[in-house]
C-alpha cells in the first residue's frame, strides 16, 4: 500500500488530538512495526528502510503504547470508477492496533480505552491531512473488532507460551482491527513528483 507509513503517523496524530488529549495520557504512539523472529518467539518492531530496528511493546514509562501492524492488502474495485478512464485505483489494508495501558493512571477499563481509541480513529481523512501524498484522493479508516484476551494477543504477537505473559491486574493489552483504505490515481502514485 503507498504512504502507508506516513498514514499511520497521520492517525496517531488523530488520537494524539481527539482521543489522547487529557492531561492523565502520557502517551508513547508508535509507527507501523513488524514481528521479528528471534530464536522461538517474535518481537515486534519499527524498522527503517536502511534495515535498523526498534522495539516495539510494553513500556510501562508511558501510561499508554501504541502501536500498528499491517496484517494483509487487496486492490478492490473502485465504486467511484466510471468510464474508460480507469484511472482510479482503491487498495485496502486490514490493520491491527496493539495497545497497552495502565488502567490505574488512565482511569479506564479497556472497553472504555477501546471506544476512545475507536473514536479518534475512525474518520475519513480530509484533502488537507494528505495533501503531501501524491495521487491520493481519498482515505478512509474504519475501526473493527477488539480482542480483550490479552493471553490471545500475547501469544499471538510474541509467540511465547501463556507462562510468560508479562502484563499484570492494573494494566490493559489488547488489539483492535481495523481497515484501512485509499482511493488513488493510478497514474500519480508511483511518481515523485505532484499530479
Amino acid at each position: 500500500m503507498p504512504y502507508i507509513t506516513e498514514i499511520v503517523d497521520q492517525i496517531n496524530t488523530k488520537l494524539s488530538a481527539i482521543s489522547f488529549n487529557a492531561p492523565q495520557f502520557n502517551t508513547n504512539l508508535q509507527g507501523l512495526c513488524n514481528l521479528l523472529p528471534r530464536q522461538t518467539e517474535t518481537i515486534p518492531a519499527i524498522v527503517t528502510l536502511s534495515g535498523s530496528a526498534e522495539f516495539s511493546g510494553f513500556d510501562d514509562r508511558y501510561n499508554v503504547v501504541v502501536y500498528h501492524r499491517c496484517l494483509s492488502t487487496e486492490q478492490i474495485d473502485n465504486p467511484n470508477q466510471f468510464g474508460d478512464a480507469n484511472t482510479l485505483g482503491r487498495e485496502q489494508a486490514k490493520m491491527r492496533m496493539i495497545v497497552f495501558a495502565n488502567r490505574r493512571s488512565i482511569q479506564e477499563n479497556e472497553q472504555s480505552l477501546a471506544f476512545r481509541i475507536a473514536r479518534g480513529v475512525s474518520n475519513q481523512f480530509n484533502k488537507s491531512d494528505f495533501s503531501s501524498l501524491s495521487g491520493v484522493k481519498g482515505i478512509i479508516v474504519d475501526a473493527g473488532v477488539s480482542n480483550f484476551d490479552g493471553v490471545t494477543v500475547f501469544t499471538s504477537e510474541y509467540k511465547m507460551p501463556i507462562t510468560d505473559y508479562p502484563v499484570q491486574p492494573e494494566q490493559i493489552y489488547f488489539a483492535m482491527d481495523y481497515v484501512l483504505t485509499i482511493d488513488y490515481d493510478i497514474n500519480c502514485i508511483s511518481s515523485c513528483s505532484p499530479c
